[in-house]
This record gives C-alpha cells, structure tokens and sequence, in this order.
C-alpha cells in the first residue's frame, strides 16, 4: 500500500519533546549532593534523573564505569558499587534521590550465587517471575553483562507488557545483546510482538505464545535467552507463570519478591525445568504510581515517534486488521461499517480514533502509531513508519496532548 504523507498540523510543531530526548537532563539539574573520598568498598543506590561521576573503581550491574559520566533516566535506580579510595560525584535532578545502602542487600553481590548458578549449569533459557519492582529487570541487566563477560551471547525477551523496557506498553520487545550496559533501555530491540492491552486478564495465553514464539525465532541467534516477566502474581498471576516455564522449557527459573516461595514451590510442581531458585529483591525504590504513569507515555511517545512523528494516511480496504490474533479484512470494515473482532463486540471507526496500534507487514510487527482520523474510507496514523500493510489494534487510546491514556474498550 502506497501511504500517502500529510503535512502535520501546525499548532503540534512548537510543542516540546518529551524529557527523555532532553540533553543529559540539563534543564533538571539543581544540585551536586556527594562528593566523597570513599576510605572503603560500599554501595550508594541512584535513583534519576542523575548523572554520577566516578573516578576510580566502580561498577553498576557488574559494568565497569570507572572513571566515567553515567547518566540515570527519570525513575530508574541503579546500584553504583565503589571500592576502596574511590570518588563519587552525584548530580541529581528533580525528582531524583540517593541513598547509600548495604552491601548485602543491594548491588550485584546479592546475586552473586544466581550468577554462579548460571555459570554452572550453563541454562539455554532463564526465566524471571516475581512481584512488581522485586528487581527482575535489575537482575536480567547483571545476567546478560555476566554472561557477557563470560564470553557468550545474550538476548533479553521482555514480557512485561505494561512497564517494559524493550517495547511500548501492550507489546513484548527482544534484543540481542552485543555489549554490557546498565539499562535495559540502551539495547536496541530486534523483534516486537503485538498484544493489544496492558492488562494480563485475557491475554495470558496470547502473551505465553508470544513470548515462547520470540524465544524460538531467537534460538539460533544467541547462547542464552533471558525471559523476563511482568509483576502479575496475585489470583491467577501463579497459575499465568507457570504456564509460561511449561511453555518456554526453561532451563533455570528464578522468583523474586514477597511471592517468590509460592512461585517457586508451583513451578517446580508443574514445570519440566531443570533448576528453580529464588533470589533477593535489588532492594531499590518503588515506583510512585505517578512515575508509572510518566514512564508509560514516555515509552508511548518514544516508540510511534515522539510528538513530531509525520502522519500517513490510506484506504482502509487495502490493509488487514488485527486483534487477538485474529485477522480482518480491511474490505470487512469498507462494506458493513465495523469490524467483528469479538463474540458481542465491535470496533467502529469511531472506537479507532487516537487508537495506539502496531503497524507491520508480512506477519512482522515493525513499528508503532497512533490513528489521528479514520472513516470507512479513510485512515490516518502518525507515526516514524514508512510502509506497513497490517494494523494490530488495542484497547488503548492515547489524548490529541500525548499527556493522557485511556481505554477504548
């Protein structure tokens, strides 16, 4: 399909990139809180927007930045370990903190017997179960730079498909890993899936078979793949992951979080995997719901191309629509006005209307949009895509401000 470009409005060209795309978070910074000769080894938890400046020795997920500049994203917390006759310099910004914490219960040394266990038992697949912010996305990033260290090829599959780092909300990411880094947002994705909602109810068996589909497509790819999931564990969030280690046929799994016994007593109950282990939470800050929500319409904004995204527009009848793995044809929606997606439920152009979507073609989701304007003969996305024939549809709308999500449906 030949899409058609449109010129963007213009009271959407002198609106500011969201914070992310900010320089270093110049504009935030107010204060430099530390600057200490440390006399010996110890642990300081940085939460951003910061930059840390260390000179001698120190590490962040087993990652050497000595003397180096780290930059810390808004919300994120990070482990910086020092060692002896070290210096540490912190500027935070608004809303940052620092904390110094204990040795034993913070750090990469706190994981230090998964790392071994990993090193030993040498598992094709690892995969992550626990409680939100139980540190599951901290311990994937020590992993993946052990492994590295070790010689071998990592890739990071990231499930949770309301608080990922490698895919918008209501998608599942994967990259392989060529190099270590101290977030999981430095990598670049390889491959996305499409799921329609940030809500797991529903959607369990749709995310499992996503996330074992990208696991397989990957195998060839890498010597170790780490799956790590969402924080669903209450009700049936265990029964969820169990089902995902059966799926996956994990080699080595590993709960965290207040759940992590009753996670880790189910699955070796119900799953074939060869070594089940809990490990301690990174003992960070938690996310205000709030930063949660910032977090989101930044990855929002981030993946269909920010606020100055150009807009495309078609025929419908030329594309294919999908939801829940079922495919529709454009002509469906051109000849009865909507399309059946569900048993007593329809989608409208009307429900479309600042729908988020993933747009891709051949079966491959390759990019992200939002539907500005959409009519039986007619459709608009913006979005940083060029060519797409098929439109994954969602539950999730997203305001003409870019400020505000909501539920279509």
């Amino acid at each position: 399909m030949n899409w058609i470009p449109v010129k963007r409005k213009e009271r959407l060209k002198n609106r500011p990139l969201p914070a992310e795309h900010n320089r270093e978070f110049d504009q935030l910074f107010c204060q430099q809180i530390m600057d200490n000769q440390a006399k010996a080894a110890g642990v300081y938890i940085v939460k951003g927007p910061a930059i840390v400046f260390s000179s001698g020795p120190c590490s962040v997920l087993g990652k050497d930045v000595s003397d180096r500049k780290t930059t810390v994203r808004a919300g994120k917390a990070l482990p910086f370990e020092y060692g002896e006759g070290g210096s540490i310099r912190v500027n935070l910004g608004r809303g940052g903190m620092v904390w110094e914490a204990d040795m034993g219960s913070a750090g990469a040394y706190i994981w230090q017997d998964v790392a071994s266990k990993m090193l030993e038992i040498r598992p094709q697949r690892i995969m992550l179960a626990g409680d939100s912010d139980a540190g599951k996305t901290t311990l994937s990033t020590y992993l993946t730079n052990v492994a590295i260290q070790q010689g071998l090829r990592p890739c990071v599959i990231d499930g949770d498909i309301g608080q990922g780092d490698l895919a918008p909300p209501a998608a599942i990411g994967a990259a392989v890993i060529s190099g270590q880094l101290v977030d999981l947002k430095q990598a670049r994705p390889d491959i996305f899936e499409f799921v329609g909602d940030t809500t797991l109810v529903g959607f369990e068996h749709i995310v499992t078979a996503k996330l074992n589909r990208i696991a397989r497509i990957l195998q060839g790819r890498c010597d170790l793949c780490i799956v790590n999931t969402d924080g669903y564990v209450q009700d049936g969030g265990t029964l969820y992951k169990q089902g995902i280690a059966r799926e996956l046929q994990a080699d080595m799994v590993i709960c965290m979080g207040p759940s992590a016994p009753v996670l880790s007593d189910a699955i070796k109950a119900s799953s074939p995997c060869s070594y089940v282990m809990q490990a301690s939470s990174a003992g960070q800050a938690i996310k205000s719901r709030a930063e949660r929500a910032k977090f989101r319409l930044g990855r929002f904004l981030r993946f269909t191309g920010g606020r100055n995204a150009g807009i495309k527009s078609g025929d419908p009848s030329d594309l294919a629509f999908v939801y829940k793995n079922r495919i529709f044809s454009g002509k469906v929606l051109s000849e009865i006005g909507y399309l059946p997606v569900e048993q007593n439920v329809d989608i409208r152009p009307a429900d479309m209307s600042r729908m988020f979507v993933g747009l891709g073609s051949g079966g491959r989701v390759e990019g992200f949009g939002i539907v500005t304007d959409i009519s039986v003969r007619r459709i608009s996305i913006q979005t940083g895509l060029q060519r797409f024939d098929r439109i994954y549809l969602s539950r999730i709308g997203l305001a003409e401000s870019l400020n505000e999500e909501f539920r279509i449906f």
